[in-house]
């Protein structure tokens, strides 16, 4: 099979990284390559689904050494880039402005120069075996500026970036807008709102107010705490930039929001609800722990995006509000849903259509898009019954650490394994017939598993 090769920067980032482990499940012909310096954003825990996956190739270093980046266009053959790597904390960049010139800037400029000479013998004309070859960029809407409270930022809107963070973006930007007009590189920007998802970066608003909360700190928001944001579901986000990198227009910009308008407050308040009804206090709830700290300098009061023109376009649009992407599942093999429930509409269930084959093994996996810090929160609840082959089948509920790989967790009516036909010995799991609901309670004691 005649592989294509991407590389992308920063691939062990929040989003990079959910990137590409969606990336390569969806597309099969096509080989990554990650380069990441792994800088405090970067942290290879996000990338253990792919770890061993031939057409996955991990390097160790910065987008700003021009003798690597030309090292792996050449050995790897580039025909695409997908360009995440950036420093991307405003409270940093105020602090410490150069490295974001330096890596936004100058790494950006470094990436598209290599591109371009690489796949194009001159100005306008590609190389043969380069000829669809593209560089997309991925952008923020704080180059915006910020709004009123009303309107939404488009791709028309001027720039007019007000921290340190956005000013190198908006740079970073116009050098990529500049390779295509110049040069006639196949450039494509996406500027994207606030993501939230699993494994974000502890630094960020979300994971800040669950581990303050869950360690009994102030909960700071800066101001009075009514600053807006438009906030993206990381994987509504991705399914956006693998669209606009397939099939958008060479040139063009497709700003990506969720329509899911949500200021600071709301958002602490929320967490607190959803650590209020997993794991009570003992006294008093999360929400006594908010603390309003003095406001950030250059704070941008409101951003929103308007998606309009990538969801006509080229028919995006996201799958998650921000309160069902606070919570998600994913199914996989023969799970599904079922009217058989005690409490809400519906139940999860396996083999909902029917028996499964002699031998299968199915699973499916529940994740909390908040959970930065999940496991210092010590336990999750449910109702469950079940039905059970007994000293043969066995349903085991795991959680997935770096060091131990998947364990299997205890609840109250768990029991140990036999050892017998499919049963691990000694794990904790279900088993027998179980006919009415039960409430269940299962126990986490290893703590950072959920990155």
């Amino acid at each position: 099979m005649n592989y294509k090769t991407l590389l992308i920067t920063g691939g062990a980032g929040f989003i990079g990284s959910n990137f590409v482990v969606n990336f390569l499940e969806s597309n099969p012909d096509t080989n990554l390559i990650n380069l990441d310096l792994m800088t405090y954003a970067g942290d290879k825990a996000n990338l253990l689904e792919v770890e061993g996956n031939s057409r996955y190739t991990f390097i160790k270093g910065d987008i700003c050494d021009r003798a690597l980046v030309e090292k792996l266009f050449t050995n790897y053959k580039i025909n695409g880039v997908i360009h995440f790597a950036a420093e991307s904390h405003v409270d940093n960049s105020i602090k410490n402005p150069g490295v974001f010139i330096e890596t936004n800037v100058r790494g950006t400029f470094t990436l598209i120069d290599v591109a371009y000479k690489y796949w194009m013998d001159k100005p306008f004309q590609y190389k043969d075996e380069f000829r669809n070859c593209r560089f997309l960029h991925i952008s923020t809407d704080e180059v915006y500026g910020t709004l009123g409270e009303t309107g939404l930022f488009t791709e028309k809107t001027p720039y007019a970036p007000n921290s340190p963070y956005s000013a190198s973006k908006a740079g970073s930007d116009m050098i990529v807008r500049s390779y295509h007009h110049t040069y006639g590189l196949n450039t494509i920007i996406t500027n994207c709102s606030n993501n939230y998802g699993p494994r974000q970066h502890d630094e960020k608003l979300i994971p800040t107010v669950i581990r303050k909360a869950i360690n009994n700190e102030e909960i700071p928001i800066y101001g009075d705490g009514k600053n807006v944001r438009d906030w993206l579901y990381v994987d509504d986000h991705c399914k956006g930039i693998e669209l606009a990198y397939k099939t958008g227009r060479a040139g063009e910009t497709y700003n990506i929001g969720g329509r899911n308008e949500r200021d600071n407050n709301y958002i602490a308040h929320k967490i607190c609800e959803i650590l209020d009804g997993l794991n009570p206090k003992r006294k008093g709830s999360y929400h006594d722990q908010i603390t309003y700290v003095e406001d950030r300098a250059g704070h941008d009061r409101r951003y929103a995006i308007d998606a309009t023109k990538l969801e006509n376009q080229l028919g995006w649009k996201a799958d998650e509000n921000f309160e069902s992407g606070i919570e998600n599942w994913t199914l996989n093999g023969s799970w599904g849903l079922t009217e058989d429930a005690s409490g809400g509409d519906y139940a999860l269930t396996d083999s909902p259509d029917g028996d499964y084959e002699p031998g299968q093994q199915t699973a499916a996996e529940f994740s909390f898009s908040v959970n930065e810090t999940f496991l210092a929160n010590p336990k999750i609840t449910y109702n469950a019954k079940w039905d059970i082959h007994s000293n043969r089948d066995f349903v085991r509920i795991q959680a997935f650490t770096e060091n131990e790989g998947w364990v299997s967790l205890q609840g109250d009516y768990t029991v140990s394994g036999s050892g017998q036909s499919t049963q691990p010995y000694g794990e904790h799991g279900y088993d027998g017939f179980q006919e009415d609901w039960v409430f269940e309670i299962i126990y986490f004691w290893i703590i950072g598993f959920i990155s």
